[in-house]
Protein backbone atom coordinates (compact mmCIF):
# COMPACT_ATOMS: atom_id res chain seq x y z
CA UNK A 1 0.00 0.00 0.00
CA UNK A 2 1.13 3.48 -0.84
CA UNK A 3 1.32 5.96 1.78
CA UNK A 4 -1.26 8.34 0.16
CA UNK A 5 -3.66 5.31 -0.14
CA UNK A 6 -3.31 4.75 3.82
CA UNK A 7 -3.31 8.45 3.84
CA UNK A 8 -6.76 9.01 2.47
CA UNK A 9 -8.29 5.91 4.27
CA UNK A 10 -7.34 7.31 7.71
CA UNK A 11 -8.54 10.58 7.04
CA UNK A 12 -11.93 9.06 5.55
CA UNK A 13 -12.26 7.06 9.38
CA UNK A 14 -11.65 10.32 11.13
CA UNK A 15 -14.24 12.10 9.25
CA UNK A 16 -16.97 9.46 9.76
CA UNK A 17 -16.29 9.63 13.92
CA UNK A 18 -16.56 13.16 13.76
CA UNK A 19 -13.06 14.36 14.59
CA UNK A 20 -12.70 17.62 14.31
CA UNK A 21 -10.03 18.92 10.89
CA UNK A 22 -10.05 14.79 10.04
CA UNK A 23 -6.82 15.56 7.37
CA UNK A 24 -4.95 17.91 10.17
CA UNK A 25 -5.82 14.57 12.69
CA UNK A 26 -4.45 11.99 10.09
CA UNK A 27 -1.20 14.12 9.24
CA UNK A 28 -0.52 14.46 13.69
CA UNK A 29 -0.98 10.82 13.39
CA UNK A 30 1.24 9.60 11.16
CA UNK A 31 3.77 11.99 12.45
CA UNK A 32 3.43 10.79 15.71
CA UNK A 33 2.67 7.29 15.29
CA UNK A 34 4.09 6.30 12.39
CA UNK A 35 7.76 8.72 12.44
CA UNK A 36 6.66 10.60 9.06
CA UNK A 37 7.19 14.36 9.72
CA UNK A 38 4.94 16.79 7.78
CA UNK A 39 7.39 16.99 5.40
CA UNK A 40 8.23 13.39 4.41
CA UNK A 41 4.38 12.89 4.32
CA UNK A 42 4.19 15.34 1.43
CA UNK A 43 7.18 14.84 -0.78
CA UNK A 44 6.54 11.16 -0.33
CA UNK A 45 3.58 9.94 -1.17
CA UNK A 46 4.05 6.43 -3.02
CA UNK A 47 6.10 5.51 -0.12
CA UNK A 48 5.35 1.62 0.13
CA UNK A 49 3.82 0.52 3.22
CA UNK A 50 4.11 -3.07 4.66
CA UNK A 51 1.01 -5.02 4.92
CA UNK A 52 1.81 -5.57 8.57
CA UNK A 53 2.81 -1.95 9.19
CA UNK A 54 -0.14 -0.76 7.28
CA UNK A 55 -2.51 -3.12 9.92
CA UNK A 56 -0.70 -2.09 12.92
CA UNK A 57 -1.52 1.69 11.95
CA UNK A 58 -5.15 0.86 10.94
CA UNK A 59 -5.53 -0.58 14.78
CA UNK A 60 -4.34 2.37 16.17
CA UNK A 61 -6.22 5.02 13.84
CA UNK A 62 -9.40 2.94 15.15
CA UNK A 63 -8.09 3.64 18.27
CA UNK A 64 -7.60 7.59 17.52
CA UNK A 65 -11.28 7.27 16.09
CA UNK A 66 -12.87 6.52 19.16
CA UNK A 67 -11.65 9.58 20.70
CA UNK A 68 -8.73 8.21 22.77
CA UNK A 69 -6.21 10.96 22.84
CA UNK A 70 -3.13 10.51 20.57
CA UNK A 71 -0.92 10.41 23.56
CA UNK A 72 -2.23 7.23 25.40
CA UNK A 73 -1.56 6.19 21.94
CA UNK A 74 1.72 6.88 21.57
CA UNK A 75 2.27 6.57 25.15
CA UNK A 76 4.44 9.82 25.21
CA UNK A 77 3.32 13.32 25.34
CA UNK A 78 5.34 16.24 24.59
CA UNK A 79 5.85 19.29 27.20
CA UNK A 80 8.34 21.98 27.16
CA UNK A 81 10.62 20.48 24.15
CA UNK A 82 10.61 17.57 25.98
CA UNK A 83 9.15 14.21 26.15
CA UNK A 84 6.96 12.19 28.68
CA UNK A 85 6.07 9.14 29.15
CA UNK A 86 1.96 8.68 29.93
CA UNK A 87 -0.47 5.90 30.63
CA UNK A 88 -3.78 5.78 30.49
CA UNK A 89 -6.01 7.77 32.86
CA UNK A 90 -3.44 10.74 33.66
CA UNK A 91 -4.30 14.01 32.43
CA UNK A 92 -2.07 14.82 29.14
CA UNK A 93 0.15 17.45 29.55
CA UNK A 94 -0.76 20.56 27.63
CA UNK A 95 0.63 23.78 25.97
CA UNK A 96 -1.43 26.32 28.28
CA UNK A 97 0.24 24.60 31.44
CA UNK A 98 3.72 25.28 30.08
CA UNK A 99 3.25 29.23 31.25
CA UNK A 100 3.65 27.83 34.75
CA UNK A 101 7.27 27.40 33.85
CA UNK A 102 7.59 30.49 32.34
CA UNK A 103 5.93 31.76 35.38
CA UNK A 104 8.66 30.27 37.61
CA UNK A 105 11.69 31.13 35.76
CA UNK A 106 10.87 34.42 35.43
CA UNK A 107 9.95 34.69 38.66
CA UNK A 108 12.83 33.11 39.96
CA UNK A 109 14.87 35.69 38.33
CA UNK A 110 13.54 38.97 40.46
CA UNK A 111 13.17 36.77 43.54
CA UNK A 112 15.40 36.69 46.69
CA UNK A 113 15.33 32.71 47.20
CA UNK A 114 18.46 31.67 47.60
CA UNK A 115 20.72 29.07 44.88
CA UNK A 116 19.70 26.03 46.63
CA UNK A 117 15.94 25.14 46.22
CA UNK A 118 13.20 22.54 47.44
CA UNK A 119 11.04 22.07 44.88
CA UNK A 120 6.85 20.78 45.18
CA UNK A 121 4.99 19.13 42.43
CA UNK A 122 2.04 18.21 44.00
CA UNK A 123 -1.33 16.67 41.64
CA UNK A 124 1.89 16.03 39.83
CA UNK A 125 0.47 13.41 36.96
CA UNK A 126 3.14 12.74 34.56
CA UNK A 127 5.53 14.61 36.62
CA UNK A 128 6.21 17.20 33.49
CA UNK A 129 5.94 20.39 35.78
CA UNK A 130 8.13 19.38 38.49
CA UNK A 131 10.80 17.82 36.33
CA UNK A 132 10.78 20.41 33.53
CA UNK A 133 11.85 22.98 36.25
CA UNK A 134 13.92 21.08 37.82
CA UNK A 135 15.72 20.38 34.58
CA UNK A 136 15.70 24.01 33.67
CA UNK A 137 17.19 24.89 36.65
CA UNK A 138 19.81 22.48 36.66
CA UNK A 139 22.53 25.02 34.99
CA UNK A 140 22.40 27.66 37.40
CA UNK A 141 20.96 26.03 40.89
CA UNK A 142 21.10 23.19 42.93
CA UNK A 143 17.46 21.84 43.38
CA UNK A 144 15.56 19.04 44.80
CA UNK A 145 12.22 17.82 43.80
CA UNK A 146 9.60 16.40 45.73
CA UNK A 147 6.66 14.76 43.55
CA UNK A 148 3.52 13.88 45.11
CA UNK A 149 0.48 12.59 43.78
CA UNK A 150 -2.53 10.31 45.20
CA UNK A 151 -2.35 8.04 41.68
CA UNK A 152 0.00 5.31 42.51
CA UNK A 153 0.20 5.31 38.64
CA UNK A 154 0.95 8.67 38.65
CA UNK A 155 4.26 8.11 40.72
CA UNK A 156 5.17 5.02 38.92
CA UNK A 157 5.13 7.76 35.82
CA UNK A 158 7.01 10.52 36.90
CA UNK A 159 9.14 8.27 38.46
CA UNK A 160 10.28 6.28 35.00
CA UNK A 161 10.82 10.13 33.48
CA UNK A 162 12.74 11.31 36.20
CA UNK A 163 15.05 8.01 35.00
CA UNK A 164 14.84 8.89 31.16
CA UNK A 165 15.71 12.87 32.04
CA UNK A 166 18.51 11.36 33.84
CA UNK A 167 17.14 13.61 36.86
CA UNK A 168 16.77 10.54 39.41
CA UNK A 169 19.14 11.46 42.19
CA UNK A 170 17.58 14.75 42.73
CA UNK A 171 13.97 13.35 43.35
CA UNK A 172 12.04 11.92 45.89
CA UNK A 173 8.58 10.55 45.31
CA UNK A 174 5.15 10.02 47.77
CA UNK A 175 1.62 9.11 46.72
CA UNK A 176 -0.56 11.49 49.07
CA UNK A 177 -3.61 13.58 48.63
CA UNK A 178 -2.08 17.36 48.12
CA UNK A 179 0.27 17.74 50.57
CA UNK A 180 3.24 15.80 51.73
CA UNK A 181 1.99 13.14 54.95
CA UNK A 182 5.43 14.32 56.95
CA UNK A 183 5.35 17.83 58.96
CA UNK A 184 7.56 20.74 57.32
CA UNK A 185 7.40 22.56 61.30
CA UNK A 186 10.95 23.81 60.44
CA UNK A 187 11.69 26.22 57.73
CA UNK A 188 14.58 24.73 56.04
CA UNK A 189 12.66 21.74 55.84
CA UNK A 190 9.73 23.69 53.89
CA UNK A 191 9.75 23.92 50.09
CA UNK A 192 11.01 27.24 47.92
CA UNK A 193 8.39 26.76 45.26
CA UNK A 194 5.23 24.54 44.85
CA UNK A 195 3.83 23.84 41.56
CA UNK A 196 0.10 22.79 41.89
CA UNK A 197 -2.01 21.72 38.58
CA UNK A 198 -5.12 20.58 40.49
CA UNK A 199 -8.72 19.66 39.45
CA UNK A 200 -10.57 22.76 38.41
CA UNK A 201 -13.54 21.59 36.00
CA UNK A 202 -16.91 22.07 38.27
CA UNK A 203 -18.47 18.67 38.41
CA UNK A 204 -21.67 19.30 36.51
CA UNK A 205 -19.28 20.54 33.35
CA UNK A 206 -17.56 17.32 33.27
CA UNK A 207 -20.26 15.95 30.86
CA UNK A 208 -19.67 18.20 28.53
CA UNK A 209 -15.89 18.07 27.86
CA UNK A 210 -14.81 16.76 24.28
CA UNK A 211 -14.53 13.01 24.75
CA UNK A 212 -10.80 12.56 24.72
CA UNK A 213 -10.99 14.31 28.15
CA UNK A 214 -14.36 13.45 29.49
CA UNK A 215 -13.94 9.65 28.30
CA UNK A 216 -10.24 9.22 28.77
CA UNK A 217 -8.82 11.16 31.23
CA UNK A 218 -9.44 10.37 35.44
CA UNK A 219 -11.74 12.48 36.79
CA UNK A 220 -10.23 12.83 40.16
CA UNK A 221 -7.66 14.73 38.03
CA UNK A 222 -10.52 17.20 36.66
CA UNK A 223 -13.14 17.35 39.41
CA UNK A 224 -12.74 20.40 41.41
CA UNK A 225 -16.13 20.26 42.89
CA UNK A 226 -19.43 22.11 42.80
CA UNK A 227 -17.86 25.09 41.54
CA UNK A 228 -14.67 23.80 40.47
CA UNK A 229 -12.93 25.71 43.60
CA UNK A 230 -12.54 22.80 46.24
CA UNK A 231 -8.79 22.45 45.83
CA UNK A 232 -8.13 26.27 45.66
CA UNK A 233 -9.51 26.37 49.20
CA UNK A 234 -7.58 23.86 50.54
CA UNK A 235 -4.55 25.06 48.52
CA UNK A 236 -4.89 28.75 50.62
CA UNK A 237 -5.83 26.87 53.80
CA UNK A 238 -3.04 24.62 53.60
CA UNK A 239 -0.03 25.94 51.94
CA UNK A 240 1.79 27.97 54.90
CA UNK A 241 2.30 24.90 56.48
CA UNK A 242 4.69 23.79 53.15
CA UNK A 243 5.92 27.29 51.73
CA UNK A 244 8.75 29.36 53.02
CA UNK A 245 7.94 32.48 53.67
CA UNK A 246 9.43 34.03 50.95
CA UNK A 247 8.62 31.42 48.54
CA UNK A 248 6.50 30.85 45.56
CA UNK A 249 3.76 29.49 45.05
CA UNK A 250 2.35 28.53 41.24
CA UNK A 251 -1.26 26.98 40.45
CA UNK A 252 -2.91 26.48 37.79
CA UNK A 253 -6.29 27.95 37.30
CA UNK A 254 -9.31 27.65 34.51
CA UNK A 255 -10.21 29.80 32.30
CA UNK A 256 -12.18 32.37 33.77
CA UNK A 257 -11.56 31.73 37.51
CA UNK A 258 -8.76 34.16 38.48
CA UNK A 259 -10.78 36.98 40.23
CA UNK A 260 -13.07 33.49 42.39
CA UNK A 261 -9.33 32.38 42.90
CA UNK A 262 -7.89 35.90 44.18
CA UNK A 263 -10.96 36.39 46.56
CA UNK A 264 -10.27 32.87 48.13
CA UNK A 265 -6.91 33.99 49.14
CA UNK A 266 -7.25 37.07 50.19
CA UNK A 267 -10.26 36.00 52.60
CA UNK A 268 -7.42 33.17 54.12
CA UNK A 269 -5.10 36.57 54.45
CA UNK A 270 -7.93 38.39 56.04
CA UNK A 271 -8.54 34.99 58.65
CA UNK A 272 -4.32 34.86 59.67
CA UNK A 273 -4.04 37.52 61.53
CA UNK A 274 -0.61 38.23 60.52
CA UNK A 275 1.25 37.14 62.82
CA UNK A 276 5.17 37.98 62.66
CA UNK A 277 5.77 33.94 61.12
CA UNK A 278 3.08 34.98 58.23
CA UNK A 279 4.17 38.18 56.79
CA UNK A 280 7.59 38.05 57.19
CA UNK A 281 8.10 41.13 55.52
CA UNK A 282 12.17 41.45 55.81
CA UNK A 283 12.40 38.16 53.57
CA UNK A 284 9.70 38.61 51.31
CA UNK A 285 11.14 40.27 47.92
CA UNK A 286 11.11 43.83 46.88
CA UNK A 287 8.50 43.50 44.34
CA UNK A 288 5.94 41.82 47.52
CA UNK A 289 6.44 43.84 49.93
CA UNK A 290 2.98 44.71 49.90
CA UNK A 291 0.07 42.78 49.90
CA UNK A 292 -2.02 43.71 46.85
CA UNK A 293 1.34 42.74 44.74
CA UNK A 294 2.09 38.99 45.98
CA UNK A 295 -0.77 37.63 43.99
CA UNK A 296 0.44 38.01 39.30
CA UNK A 297 -1.46 36.37 37.17
CA UNK A 298 -0.13 34.95 33.96
CA UNK A 299 -1.59 34.41 30.76
CA UNK A 300 -1.38 31.22 28.65
CA UNK A 301 -1.08 31.37 24.44
CA UNK A 302 -4.37 32.23 24.15
CA UNK A 303 -4.80 35.29 26.99
CA UNK A 304 -6.40 33.37 29.19
CA UNK A 305 -5.16 34.14 33.24
CA UNK A 306 -3.65 30.42 33.32
CA UNK A 307 -1.38 30.80 36.21
CA UNK A 308 -1.51 32.43 39.54
CA UNK A 309 1.71 32.66 41.21
CA UNK A 310 1.71 33.97 45.00
CA UNK A 311 4.65 35.15 46.34
CA UNK A 312 5.23 34.79 49.92
CA UNK A 313 2.77 34.47 52.38
CA UNK A 314 -0.49 36.55 51.97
Amino acid sequence: MKLEELATEITELFTQADLAEPRREMRLFLREIAGLELAEQLRKPDLTISVDESNHLRRLARRRAKREPLAYIKGQAWFYGRSFLIEPGLMVPRPDSEILIEAALLELTQSTIGERLLLLDSCCGTGCLGLTLLAELQADRKAKLHLLDSSRTAIEVATRNAARLGLETAVTYEQADLWPKSSRERENEKFDVILCNPPYIASNEIAGLMPEVRDHESHLALDGGADGLDFYRRIAAGYRDYLKPEGLLILELGAGQADAVTDIFNLMADQSQFSKQDVSLEKMPSYAKRREDRLKFYRDYNGYERSLVVRGYT
